[in-house]
């Protein structure tokens, strides 16, 4: 168990966690998001105490990316740049396998990186439900990654998750299910009803994000992935903060 969380802490942030990265990994996503989130939340909670919301929301957003070590950030660029525009198929994989970042990628990251900040400098800051949004968004990363099928053969994530016998991921997938309940509960306990419009909502924008790459290239890659947990997380955050 603890290898699979030190593990998922080191798939997940830049902290220097040893340990070996396998398909059980996955079960400790939702838990390890759901201490970045409480991390961000309550940092949040004491920066807002001694300084202008503004000013707090701007470090706890530099915070979570210098924590993340902005992959799901870089995820969400190349997605961007990748989808977005009209390409084959295969020259959508190429671009996003392309270290730069285009115009695309630069815009979306402004809108969601503004959209984040924008949430946090309410002065409405319930640390639980940002961890709850955190847990909430790895737990899609961990679904996604289970239950869809890869874009390319040769890929991180087919190295890593490729070779899951079917019990195991229906455990795996079942032991994420049951944290996401449990996640729910917490969001449902601080925030009420707004909790409940988040999730709906983050996992629509989700779903929406594999879709899409789901016509383009064919299925799904790490960073798409990644780019969809981001951008519904930041959906649930607006959920619950701006509404």
């Amino acid at each position: 168990m603890f290898s699979n969380l030190f593990g998922a802490v080191g798939f997940l942030t830049i902290l220097p966690v040893r340990s070996r990265i396998n398909e059980f990994t996955l079960v400790a996503f939702p838990l390890v998001g759901l201490l970045i989130g409480a991390s961000v939340g309550y940092l949040l909670m004491l920066m807002g105490q001694v300084m202008h919301p503004l000013a707090a929301s701007a470090i706890a957003v530099g915070v979570d990316g210098a924590l993340t070590g902005l992959l799901h950030l870089d995820a969400l660029a190349d997605s961007a740049d990748g989808l977005i525009p009209h390409l084959t198929p295969q020259r959508r994989l190429e671009v996003m396998q392309d270290p730069r970042t285009g115009a695309f990628g630069v815009a979306v990251i402004v809108i969601v990186e503004l959209s984040r900040f924008a949430a946090m400098s309410t002065p409405f800051r319930p640390v639980i439900a940002i961890g709850v949004c955190y847990g909430f968004s790895r737990s899609l990363m961990a679904l996604g990654i289970l239950c869809t099928p890869s874009a390319k053969e040769n890929s991180i994530l087919v190295d890593l998750f490729g070779d899951i016998t079917r019990r195991a991921r229906n455990t795996i997938v079942l032991s994420v299910f049951a944290q996401l309940v449990i996640l729910i509960g917490l969001g449902w306990l601080e925030v009420g009803t707004k909790a409940l419009v988040g999730f709906a909502f983050g996992t629509i924008i989700f779903l929406l994000v594999l879709f899409r790459s789901k016509r383009a290239i064919n299925g799904s890659t790490g960073d798409v992935i990644g780019a969809g947990g981001m951008v519904g997380e930041v959906a649930f955050l607006l959920s619950v903060f701006a509404a």
